[in-house]
């Protein structure tokens, strides 16, 4: 008796246990882009499919798809920011196309057929005006949270904050047009003013020569 009450107990643990997610199914990503209580409002980033699930033991796992499958990323570590830096060089150099979503009021939602869950690339497509570009991540989904699938996943943790462009130099006056001079982004009088110095000691040194040269043959 003591040894069917424990199988009864341990029978939910088990199949709590040996719960996969439903692979058929559709999902979204959701991407939040503000910093500092300012909202991109511009700007598209692509996702790319480069992960597909298996069932793995009663879990599940990622193995590259078919256009990822040169890549030689492994995803055994699917938060790893190296894998997502080799995966988006490897979009860079196959010019693999991606699925774009715009930014619209400082978010991007991406929706996921039914049967394409998976392991997704993040990147910037189209970089926001004021903005530099996010850095490439990796987002699974379905995403295990409080001991459930999430089909529908916020991505936002995995971004942090964007970082603005720093502001150009305010323009004060003429800046260096000329080839030959160093271009510093410093104004044309700054940068002619040393050269300007030497040529007028050149000058009165000359002129100082030439004078003494006339004193000395007149004596």
């Amino acid at each position: 008796m003591l040894l069917a009450a424990f199988l009864l107990i341990a029978l939910p643990i088990a199949a709590a246990a040996k719960d996969i997610p439903d692979l058929t199914a559709g999902g979204s990503i959701v991407v939040r882009l503000a910093s500092g209580g300012v909202s991109v409002e511009s700007g598209s980033l692509a996702f790319y499919r480069v992960g597909e699930p298996y069932h793995d033991d009663g879990d599940y796992a990622y193995r590259l798809t078919g256009e990822f499958a040169d890549s030689g990323v492994s995803l055994e570590d699917i938060h790893s920011p190296r894998n997502a830096e080799a995966l988006a060089s490897f979009v860079a150099e196959r010019g693999i196309a991606g699925s774009v979503a715009p930014v619209e009021s400082g978010s991007v939602t991406f929706s996921i057929p039914r049967g394409q869950l998976g392991l997704y690339l993040v990147a910037q497509d189209n970089p926001a005006q004021g903005w530099e570009p996010i850095r490439p991540f990796l987002v699974s989904v379905p995403a295990f949270d409080g001991g459930a699938y999430r089909y529908d996943v916020d991505a936002t943790p995995k971004v942090g904050e964007p970082v603005p462009v720093p502001p150009e130099p305010s323009s004060g006056g003429w800046r260096p047009t000329f080839p030959w001079l160093p271009q510093t982004g410093d104004f044309l009088w700054f940068a002619m003013a040393p050269a300007l110095v030497g040529a007028a000691l050149l000058v009165a040194g000359r002129r100082v020569r030439f004078h003494s040269d006339r004193g000395g043959r007149k004596n």
